[in-house]
């Protein structure tokens, strides 16, 4: 401990610059000054130099008794080793070797990178993450404009590998990925359909959750909970998560166990809860809401706008838009505040809270959470148990659905379904959104992603699973498997000897912390369980 302490020491302390770029120091007082300063500090004086002779008499016992040639550590000139080593010299300014990082680090070590990265409109950032993932994008396009890789072979589940009746049904899997992502790329088509998908889902919602003339300004009542849980359930279908959000995953204190989770919504209407508090950015996209529910307000958007003109008043797109806009963000407002902060939603200790479903029923009786949880559950599947991860908000948003108007709710309810599918219906009437989403960002406000990049994403996010087996198989061989297992192996056994040699913990610590390694489950590449046998039956 205390020698790789003092090694760090050295390090820190070793000019940056090299003795001619350093600025002088100034020049030692008089030379009486000095002699005077010498006479007052003999006993000082004395003793550093009896330590710097025996200092230079070691050294000098040591250069002529140790080895005749010092040690030098190899360097590493593999092709990874390498091209490491290019890319890190690539990042660093051109200049670096005139540029004082004490004054200008920044240039020193990312000038090389700007030079070599730029934003394209669609973008708002561009870092190490964004670079992995668009390689990534890059490797998926590639898949699925390629043909089925018949004869690749590099790993045991490599299609030329596959007996012929699972490689039939392998070709078959793989042609339902580019069918997919070929229907997204059929602009025209998508463009001539217009707002017309949207609309169809717009007036399911309509018709499970209506508004008659005598709802308007009023709350929901006990008799609109069946349909406002029916209205949840069905935008859970379409990936909408409005009032509350419903997943499963790893219990946390039992990560071999999927549990059911309900919380907040992850995003409520703005991305993040803290634009909720500055007014501009509140104002701007109360705006646009009002514009956009005008641009398809005559694709009956609302029922409050249905009833006004029915009974033949006057300009009713713009009273009508005005006013559920403010009322749908006065709405979202009360639910931001609701919800917890971010710190607390990552604290085990705050939203690790598991209650039985009826519990569960009781926190926001108006959504019949357990009906909406067991519906999207398999038929053979009991949901006894969950984890809810906020309570307090699922408490308060019972007091927030009580005070709230119906037709007000409805709105929302559609509001959240356009957002959903704003990034993929080619209309006009959502240009006011994506351009409201595009400066929110920092982006060119009329930019549009390329094309394949929307589809790449698309196909991920409805049929992931089939298409990681072929960017696996792509990507990432059964070595590279084994490699990066070893490595983790390797890490861990390290790190126990490091265990075992730590003098601060007590040993009844050491042993725990021991026996927390050793239950490390190692989960490199992909799942190697169920074995593979083809894509027809994992065994």
């Amino acid at each position: 401990m205390g020698e790789s302490t003092l090694q760090d020491q050295d390090t820190e302390q070793t000019p940056l610059l090299p003795d001619s770029e350093r600025p002088q120091q100034s020049e030692p007082t008089a030379a009486t000054k000095a002699a005077r300063w010498v006479a007052q500090n003999a006993v000082t004086v004395f003793m550093s130099t009896l330590i710097l002779t025996l200092i230079l008499g070691l050294c000098l016992f040591f250069g002529l008794h140790g080895p005749s040639k010092p040690s030098k550590a190899k360097v590493c000139l593999t092709p990874a080793c390498v091209h490491a080593s290019s890319e890190i010299l690539y990042n660093l300014s051109p200049e670096y070797k005139k540029i004082d990082p004490c004054t200008n680090f920044e240039e020193l070590v990312c000038g090389g990178w700007d030079e070599r990265h730029d934003l394209r409109p669609d973008q708002g950032d561009a870092f190490t993450g964004t670079i992995m993932v668009e390689a990534s994008q890059m490797l998926l396009r590639h898949i699925l404009e390629a043909p089925y890789p018949d004869d690749s072979k590099h790993s045991s589940f490599s299609p030329a590998q596959l007996l012929a009746p699972l490689s039939s049904v392998d070709e078959q899997n793989f042609d339902k990925l580019r069918d997919a992502y070929n229907a997204c790329m059929d602009e025209d088509t998508i463009k001539k359909d217009g707002l017309k998908p949207l609309m169809e889902l717009l007036h399911q919602v309509v018709d499970l959750f209506p508004v008659t003339e005598s709802d308007f300004g009023k709350p929901i009542t006990s008799a609109d909970s069946k349909s406002l849980s029916e209205t949840l359930y069905l935008l859970f279908e379409y990936e909408i998560s409005a009032l509350v959000s419903v997943g499963a995953g790893a219990d946390d204190k039992d990560p071999d166990t999927v549990v059911v989770q309900a919380s907040q919504p992850y995003r409520i209407g703005l991305p993040a809860k803290d634009y909720y508090e500055d007014k501009a950015v509140v104002k701007t996209y109360q705006d646009m809401l009002e514009e956009t529910i005008e641009s398809i307000h005559s694709g009956n958007a609302t029922a409050h706008g249905n009833w006004m003109k029915s009974t033949g008043l006057g300009n009713t797109a713009a009273r009508d838009s005005k006013h559920y806009a403010k009322e749908v963000v006065e709405f979202e407002k009360k639910l931001s505040a609701a919800t917890p902060d971010a710190a607390d939603q990552n604290d085990v200790t705050k939203y690790y809270n598991p209650m039985s479903l009826e519990d569960a029923d009781k926190l926001t009786p108006q959504i019949h959470l357990s009906n909406i949880i067991n519906s999207l559950s398999p038929s053979n599947v009991k949901t006894e148990r969950l984890i809810v991860m906020s309570p307090s908000y699922m408490s308060n948003l019972t007091d927030i659905l009580s005070s709230t108007p119906k037709d007000v709710l409805q709105t929302y309810l559609l509001w959240k379904t356009v957002q959903k599918y704003a990034s993929v219906i080619e209309a006009d009437e959502l240009k006011p959104y994506s351009r409201f989403m595009n400066k929110l960002q920092g982006k060119d406000p009329e930019s549009t992603p390329e094309r394949w990049r929307t589809c790449v994403n698309h196909v991920d996010g409805g049929l992931g699973w089939v298409l990681s087996r072929f960017f696996v198989e792509k990507a990432f061989s059964e070595k590279a498997k084994i490699f990066g297992d070893q490595i983790v192996s390797d890490i861990k056994e390290m790190f126990i000897e490091k265990l075992k040699a730590t003098k601060w913990m007590d040993e009844s610590v050491i042993e725990l912390a021991i026996e927390k390694v050793h239950k490390i489950v190692q989960k490199i590449g992909y799942p190697t369980k169920p074995e593979y046998n083809g894509p027809t039956e994992p065994s």
